[in-house]
């Protein structure tokens, strides 16, 4: 070929996406050049193909008919073929190329077949992926559609069943949001933004008219194809009427119960529903006449009784249902149990700048910030004797000294004291001041344990239920028999918290919409009807089952702990002092 010939042909690879090549009639390759975007001769450089057959190439599938195209090419002066082929890379893989072909043996400047290759590999795999992707889609039984925007591409067999229409009807609707009678402007949305790539996976719940007019509740989830406006969907549908046909009426049946429950509760009135103290029991109703007397009068209370069986609870209805709780005024608290010995008084008094190493500044205690409210003092019979000196000197004058004064400061503050000890059994071992627990108990309110109240458990884990429906925004239904007959023989050591805490519990593992049963409850609870049986056999009142059962589950603790008690009260859920306290009042020995 001539210089100016190669000129020619260079120019005109420059305009073009393909390959250039000039065979001559027997299919040998004279010349080669390719274009700026195209891949080059199937690899090879143009001396190790120059003068050689390029059928040699060619896949054995495709000889026959390549060289019969050569043939017909070489035949037809001015003649132009296009032919599909695969022909191999120098890296031995196949390729499938498109090939024009133009016969200018009779151009002098030229003198051979000219050819035009371009590789469509990457289109012909394309292509083969999507027809196997759209063969799988109509093997599956579940409805699938492929979108570009709002027109159906494709439709699978299930979701032709689904709508009632066959796919060329589907393909012909100007929108598929012609039959979305509701939800189609928000669906319409959530592909907008899947097109955008502000999500990848978009979710929408709509109503599809059917061919037969048949109204049908799906939820249509479209994944897949790229982020790109002109991108196909492939959207998974589900037919979903039967599910929000059991929604709807679910919602009404859980309904119907609240209005009950709010009934129910409304009827309670104020005697027995203290900002959520629940109960109608015998043993309760106590409770309330004694919180009332406390409302009434503003004098000092002390509230015993045993662990987790709401005595908190009840000191702040007292406070908020009092002059002294007006407006919302929240009552002034400490533990007592938790405020090391030598802080105690500081705390509660406060102290002068100077008083103590520390005390780098005037601070007011507890008594004084409580002024004209209420101090509820938790755990008193953990409080050191020293500073029960300070706290009765305190009651009886109603003026507080702060640490390095010499001069008394006026309170007006209702003093509410809380324990689960046996103040009197403290007073014997000489723990407790017996002038501060007369004192203290101007009215003195005992709040009963769960076992002396079982009547209230129905009640109390409706209550628990409700709490946890709300937190979780779950839909459950109620307990079952089973369960019911659980909360009924479970001996409750742990009170109100654990009821509280059993019932959480058990919520979190029940099933959306159903109900909760006894195997969603901890194990322990379940595996202690073996233990109920068992004591009723020895004959034990329900007090010293109580006892026995507590004793059992405080040993199993510290064994499993191997005597930490640290790890021990972790694992029960309770204070270390808390657990301290009844390694003691049960004699168990770690």
């Amino acid at each position: 070929m001539h210089t100016h010939d190669e000129s020619r042909l260079r120019a005109l690879v420059q305009h073009s996406s393909s390959d250039i090549a000039v065979i001559d009639a027997a299919g040998r390759l004279v010349y080669a050049m390719p274009s700026a975007e195209g891949k080059g001769i199937v690899g090879f450089a143009l001396g190790d193909l120059q003068g050689r057959d390029l059928t040699e190439l060619t896949h054995p599938s495709d000889l026959p008919r390549v060289r019969a195209a050569l043939v017909q090419i070489a035949a037809s002066a001015d003649e132009t073929l296009t032919l599909h082929t695969r022909v191999r890379h120098k890296d031995g893989a196949y390729r499938h190329v498109e090939v024009v072909a133009s016969n200018h043996l009779s151009d002098p400047s030229i003198e051979g077949i000219v050819l035009n290759v371009q590789d469509i590999t990457d289109s012909i795999t394309a292509e083969h992926r999507q027809d196997i992707f759209l063969d799988m889609l109509g093997d599956l039984d579940v409805s699938t559609v492929v979108m570009r925007r709002d027109r159906v591409v494709h439709a699978n067999p299930a979701f032709c069943r689904l709508a009632g229409y066959a796919e060329e009807a589907l393909q012909a609707l100007d929108s598929a949001f012609d039959i979305i009678v509701e939800g189609a402007e928000d669906l319409g949305r959530q592909l907008a933004r899947r097109m955008r790539g502000d999500v990848t996976k978009a979710v929408h719940e709509c109503t599809l008219r059917r061919a037969d007019g048949r109204h049908v509740e799906i939820e249509v989830t479209f994944r897949a194809g790229a982020a790109e406006e002109d991108a196909q969907f492939v959207g998974i549908v589900q037919d979903i009427t039967e599910r929000k046909a059991r929604e709807a009426s679910l919602r009404a049946r859980t309904e119907a119960l609240e209005t009950q429950v709010g009934d129910l509760q409304r009827a309670v009135a104020r005697k027995y529903d203290f900002d959520g103290i629940v109960g109608t029991s015998p043993a309760m109703k106590r409770v309330y006449t004694q919180m009332e007397a406390a409302i009434d009068s503003g004098l000092t209370v002390l509230i015993t009784g045993p662990t987790g069986a709401g005595k908190e609870l009840i000191a702040k209805a007292i406070h908020y249902n009092s002059p002294r709780g007006a407006e919302q005024r929240p009552p002034t608290q400490l533990n007592c149990g938790a405020v090391p010995r030598d802080l105690i008084a500081s705390t509660l008094f406060g102290h002068r700048r100077g008083a103590f190493t520390g005390a780098d500044r005037d601070a007011v205690g507890l008594f004084e910030a409580a002024s004209g409210g209420t101090l509820i003092l938790d755990e008193i019979g953990e409080m050191a004797m020293d500073a029960q000196i300070n706290l009765l000197r305190v009651l009886e004058e109603r003026a507080v000294l702060r640490l390095g004064e010499t001069t008394t400061r006026d309170v007006d503050v209702r003093v509410i004291a809380i324990t689960n000890r046996d103040l009197p059994s403290e007073i014997a071992a000489e723990r407790f001041r017996e002038d501060l627990y007369y004192r203290l108990r101007v009215l003195a309110i005992q709040v009963p344990s769960l076992a002396d109240r079982r009547e209230d458990i129905p009640m109390l884990a409706e209550l628990f239920l409700a709490e946890a429906r709300d937190a979780m925004t779950k839909r459950l239904v109620g307990f079952t028999t089973e369960a019911v007959e659980l909360l009924d023989h479970h001996p409750w050591p742990g009170n109100i918290r654990e009821l509280q805490n059993a019932v959480h519990s058990a919520a979190a593992f029940a099933p959306e919409g159903g109900s909760v049963d006894r195997r969603h409850f901890p194990a322990e609870m379940t595996s202690g009807v073996a233990l109920t049986a068992e004591l009723k056999a020895l004959g034990l009142s329900y007090k010293e089952s109580v006892a026995l059962y507590r004793r059992r589950l405080v040993e199993d603790a510290l064994r499993a702990c191997d005597g930490n008690r640290t790890q021990a009260a972790k694992m029960l859920s309770m204070q270390r002092t808390n657990l301290v306290r009844l390694v003691r009042e049960l004699g168990v020995s770690d």
